[in-house]
C-alpha cells in the first residue's frame, strides 16, 4: 500500500470517477484504475462498486476510507515534527458561542508575533466537528451538547479515540428584543413558563447550532419549542439584529452583558433547560501548548460572563 494509492482512492471517492481523480492528481486514468485494483488486490476486498455512471463506495471501502483520512494526515503531522519548535498551529470548531469566538481572537493577539502560527477558526457543529477532529482537520472543537445527548457522545468519543474536556454547564434563555410583548408574559412577571406563547412568533435559528433538530445540542424541551415560522441563519450578528429589530425569538446559552446591551436584549431563562460547554480533543492533545492555551483563555472568558 502507498501514499499515492490512498491519494487516488479519496480523490476517487470525493468526485465519483477514477478519470476526474486522475486528472486531478496529474495521472493517467490507466494508471490511477490500475493503482485501485492492485490496492483492492493487495486488502482482499473491493473499495468501490463500478458502474455505468461512476463508482459508489462499498460497505467495507467506507471504513477503508476514514482511516485513509485518518493515514494521510497523520503523514503530513509526520513530516510536520521538524517544524513543531516553531510553528504555532491550532485549528479550531466553534458554534459560534461568543466566549468561545473571544478566547480564539485573545490567543490570535498572543501569537500575532509569532512567524509561522497557523491559525484557524471555523463556524461548525459538534457533529461535523468531530468528523473533523476524527480526521484530522481541527485539532480542537468547542461544543454544547445537551444532557440527554452526552451519553451518545461520550461513546462517540470513545469510539473514536477523542477526548471530552468539560468546563461549564450552562443555562439556557429565550431571546427576545427589549419592549417584546412576550416579557410580560413570562417569568418574573409570570408564575410559569408557558411554551405555548411562542407559536404566534417567528424564531431564528443557528444553522450550526440546531436545538431543535436530532443533534447534539437539542435541548430536551425542544417539541415544546413552536413558531409561526422559522428563520435561518449561520452567523451570530444577522441572528441578533432580526431579534433586536422584529418580534422573532431565539434560544442559546447565555449572552454576555456587553452583547445583550449592544443590540437590546433580554434573555429570559428556560426552566430546566441546560447545555454542557466541552471542548474536544485528540486523546492526549489537550496537553499540546496551543491546545491548553485556548482553553485556558476560553475558561478565562466563562468566568467573565
Amino acid at each position: 500500500m502507498t501514499i499515492q494509492q490512498l491519494r487516488v482512492a479519496l480523490e476517487a471517492a470525493k468526485t465519483g470517477s477514477i478519470t476526474r481523480a486522475a486528472r486531478t492528481l496529474y495521472l493517467s486514468q490507466p494508471n490511477a484504475s490500475s493503482m485501485l485494483r492492485t490496492l483492492e488486490q493487495e486488502l482482499g476486498y473491493e473499495i468501490f462498486n463500478r458502474t455505468n455512471t461512476g463508482i459508489v463506495p462499498t460497505e467495507a471501502g467506507m471504513q477503508f476510507l476514514d482511516h485513509a483520512v485518518v493515514i494521510l494526515a497523520q503523514m503530513q503531522d509526520i513530516y510536520a515534527i521538524r517544524d513543531r519548535d516553531r510553528v504555532r498551529r491550532l485549528r479550531l470548531g466553534i458554534q459560534s458561542y461568543s466566549p468561545a469566538v473571544e478566547a480564539f481572537l485573545k490567543l490570535a493577539r498572543e501569537y500575532r508575533d509569532s512567524p509561522d502560527a497557523e491559525l484557524k477558526c471555523i463556524n461548525i457543529s459538534a457533529d461535523d466537528g468531530i468528523r473533523a477532529l476524527y480526521g484530522m482537520k481541527l485539532d480542537v472543537v468547542a461544543a454544547l451538547i445537551s444532557s440527554f445527548m452526552l451519553p451518545l457522545a461520550e461513546q462517540t468519543m470513545r469510539n473514536h479515540g477523542l477526548e471530552l474536556v468539560h468546563l461549564r454547564d450552562l443555562p439556557v434563555y429565550l431571546n427576545l428584543r427589549r419592549g417584546h410583548p412576550l416579557l410580560e408574559r413570562l417569568p418574573p412577571n409570570a408564575d410559569e413558563f408557558d411554551y405555548r406563547l411562542l407559536e404566534q412568533y417567528p424564531y431564528v435559528e443557528y444553522q450550526k447550532l440546531p436545538v431543535r433538530a436530532e443533534e447534539y445540542t437539542t435541548i430536551g424541551s425542544a417539541d415544546q419549542v413552536r413558531f409561526r415560522y422559522c428563520i435561518t441563519v449561520d452567523e451570530r450578528d444577522t441572528r441578533c439584529r432580526i431579534v433586536a429589530a422584529t418580534d422573532a425569538f431565539s434560544v442559546g446559552c447565555h449572552m454576555p452583558q456587553a452583547l445583550r446591551e449592544r443590540y437590546g436584549l433580554e434573555c429570559v431563562p428556560i426552566p430546566g433547560e441546560s447545555l454542557h460547554l466541552y471542548c474536544i480533543t485528540r486523546r492526549g492533545d489537550r496537553q499540546r501548548e496551543e491546545v491548553a492555551r485556548y482553553i485556558k483563555l476560553l475558561e478565562g472568558e466563562l468566568d467573565e460572563a
